[in-house]
């Protein structure tokens, strides 16, 4: 080579090794090809630099959707690993991360996945032990209108020729995957998906996937590998899944690429608790057992440790909003029960039983003993206090002249009126505690929260929503904060009316506005065992918002009463007011979170569920 000042030269070597070693996941067989750069000066020899690699023969073929390896049917078996650990995070020492390694061969597994390019010595790794690798482009769950950028696809281009750049010397690589979950109704997400394929393979030939939750998600027509994501999905679902997914991807492999269930940590009730770890095992093996019994090309268990995310979770059960604990071993590395059954499975070999437990879900007895107290109250004060329960028939009854009573100042008491506002604010804050503990396993309300909430706050709402009896005490306080709020605003807009309003009737006429909301003190104590049938949750969502809509013509009319105005212009004020102020506080929200475009990314997900 004779170098040239301020030019690249190319050159090649062919090289012919005799008698090979071929690599597979039982036998790992690698050679080191080290490349010199030299400088010959009278035939004595000067070594400028050298760069030493190890490198892998293998033949790797797919055959009706199942890998051969150099000629062998190799079914899959892979765990999700997180670049994770309890006391040094993601700065794993080179111990641990062997360890890691070892102790995932030795359950029996072949295939590693990565969400995103791991730290090069884990390859190195994969390449001793034997495991395959699945590499991830960090795209995930990215809405249409930011993927569909010129710039962010750029960003993803040159991170995508980057990653395969630096490693795919690596014998243990088997495919790259591009993203996964895009927006499947936008066609343009299907043609990026094809520019980052035709990317890679211009770098290196080996397979190109993309994960999905949907057979008819458009980007599987630009891949050679298909790979589906579930969450939660049981056994017998699963499995008429995959018979349908194996129909609708025809000649190309199909790997269950992430499957797995949450655990709460130290939970050994048996499998009937869906928490316990004895139901984790149990999952495992079943879905495990669907994928094989379906003949695919292998799954990938989700995953191998729990690990800690940089925004909290609604649906974490840890105790922790940040711990994901979908592991079979925890951030510490503690085995759990699906590890030995894990490694059972991987290997053939007999699962021994997990007891079964006694497990009986139950509604948080603060629910039932909060309705109560309030229920108790509301009655003995209705029965023993004649002027009480007066008002509370002549406003429910005839609300323009219980309205027109306050107006004069007759009737009411501040007494009455904070027992009634306190009253209101228990009920709707155990209702609340109630539908949002329902829902604290799902995936698109905690989503939802993650563009409404800053995560200081999202992180304080979910510990409330795990802690019934604190959630009931402190929403207690917000409600009753609201409607003294609402109280204010009704005093500060009196003044552009002729007739004067003092602080006493604006009260008066927010508190016994929201007496309709007493209908919801025996709801409130039963809503959680409700809300478990389907049938009953549209019922009762379409009842709230009858009382709601209820309250606010209450308020309304108590307003035009108090002000001596015609009606419908509080009524139109009104509205108007409530109109502004939500498009004023979705509009910021919407500029700093971008709320809108993954809003719409969600009903779009919602159409296509797994």
């Amino acid at each position: 080579i004779v170098p040239q000042a301020n030019k690249s030269i190319d050159t090649h070597a062919d090289l012919v090794v005799a008698g090979a070693k071929v690599w597979s996941p039982e036998t790992p067989d690698l050679y080191v090809f080290k490349c010199q750069i030299v400088r010959v000066v009278n035939k004595e020899t000067q070594v400028l630099d050298e760069y030493a690699f190890d490198y892998g023969f293998r033949e790797l073929t797919w055959k009706e959707g199942r890998l051969y390896v150099n000629g062998t049917q190799t079914p899959l078996k892979g765990l999700l690993w997180q670049e994770d650990q309890a006391l040094k995070g993601s700065s794993l020492s080179y111990e641990t991360l062997e360890r890691d390694v070892a102790m995932m061969k030795t359950l029996g597994a072949n295939l590693v996945r990565f969400l995103y390019p791991p730290h090069p010595y884990v390859l190195n790794l994969c390449d001793r032990y034997g495991l395959f690798v699945m590499e991830d482009v960090p795209l995930a769950n990215v809405p249409a209108t930011i993927l569909g950028e010129d710039y962010y696809q750029d960003l993803a281009v040159t991170y995508a020729k980057e990653m395969v750049a630096r490693d795919r010397h690596h014998a243990c690589v088997l495919a790259w995957g591009v993203g996964s979950e895009f927006d499947a109704s936008v066609p343009a997400m299907a043609e990026f998906v094809n520019t980052m394929r035709n990317t890679v393979q211009s770098v290196d030939r080996r397979s190109v996937y993309y994960a999905t939750r949907t057979p008819d998600d458009p980007c599987l027509e630009y891949v050679d590998l298909v790979a589906i994501h579930t969450y939660g999905t049981d056994a017998k679902t699963l499995a008429e899944n995959l018979k349908r997914w194996k129909a609708s991807v025809g000649a190309k492999p199909l790997i269950l690429a992430r499957y797995g269930q949450e655990v709460e940590p130290g939970n050994k009730n048996g499998y009937s608790d869906p928490l316990s770890m004895e139901a984790q095992a149990r999952y495992i093996m079943q879905v495990f057992t669907a994928a094989k019994d379906a003949k695919i090309g292998g799954s990938v268990l989700w995953s191998f440790n729990d690990w800690k995310t940089d925004r909290p979770s609604l649906a974490a059960h840890s105790g922790d909003a940040y711990l994901q604990a979908l592991g079979i071993v925890s951030r510490e590395r503690e085995k759990r029960t699906s590890f030995d059954v894990v490694r059972s499975m991987f290997n053939g070999e007999k699962v021994q039983a997990l007891p079964v437990g006694n497990y009986s879900s139950s509604t948080p007895v603060i629910y039932v003993v909060a309705g109560l107290i309030v229920l108790i109250a509301l009655a003995f004060l209705y029965n023993g206090n004649r002027r009480f329960r007066d008002s509370v028939n002549r406003s429910m009854v005839r609300t323009y002249n219980f309205f027109a009573d306050v107006r004069d100042q007759r009737i009411l008491t501040y007494g009455h009126s904070l027992f009634l506002a306190a009253i209101v604010s228990v009920t709707w804050a155990t209702l609340l505690s109630s539908i949002l503990s329902h829902y604290r396993d799902n995936l698109i309300l905690d989503n939802i929260l993650s563009n409404l909430l800053s995560d200081g706050l999202k992180e304080d709402l979910i510990y409330l929503i795990w802690s019934p009896s604190k959630f009931i005490l402190v929403f207690s306080g917000v409600v009753l904060a609201k409607i003294l709020v609402v109280s204010i605003l009704v005093r500060v807009f009196s003044m552009l009316v002729r007739t004067h309003v003092y602080f006493y009737h604006a009260f008066s006429i927010t508190v016994w506005s929201t007496l309709p909301c007493i209908v919801f003190i025996p709801i409130a104590m039963i809503l959680y065992r409700l809300m478990e049938a389907d049938f009953y949750i549209l019922p009762t969502f379409v009842l709230i918002a009858i009382v709601l809509i209820w309250v606010l013509i209450r308020l309304f009319k108590g307003i035009s009463i108090i002000y001596d105005v015609f009606p419908f212009k509080v009524y139109a004020v009104g509205v108007f007011l409530i109109l502004v102020t939500a498009g004023a506080l979705y509009g910021y929200v919407d500029l700093t979170r971008s709320t809108s475009v993954y809003l719409k990314y969600m009903i779009h997900s919602m159409k296509n569920p797994a």
